[in-house]
C-alpha cells in the first residue's frame, strides 16, 4: 500500500521472554520498523499487572538482541 507502519511490542516480564520476542520478530520479518517498549506497571487494565515489575535494562537488552536475530533494524524506545 505504500503506507508507513511500525510494529510494537510492550515487553512484560511475566508474559515475554527472549524466545517469545524472537518468535514475534521472525513472524514479522521482513518489516522495516519493529520497536520494543518496556512495560510500565501503572494504570493497567488488569490491576494485577500493577504488581508486575518493569523489565530491567538487562532484560530489555536480551529482548532486543533476540528481536535483532530476525530483524536487524529492531529498536527499543520509550514513550
Amino acid at each position: 500500500s505504500g503506507l508507513e507502519y511500525e510494529f510494537r511490542t510492550v515487553c512484560v516480564p511475566r508474559l515475554h521472554s527472549p524466545e517469545s520476542i524472537a518468535r514475534i520478530a521472525r513472524d514479522l520479518a521482513p518489516c522495516d520498523r519493529y520497536v520494543l517498549r518496556a512495560f510500565r506497571p501503572m494504570n493497567t487494565l488488569d490491576p494485577e499487572y500493577e504488581n508486575v515489575p518493569a523489565p530491567t535494562p538487562e532484560e530489555m537488552s536480551a529482548y532486543l538482541a533476540a528481536a535483532r536475530e530476525h530483524l536487524p533494524n529492531a529498536s527499543a524506545g520509550s514513550d
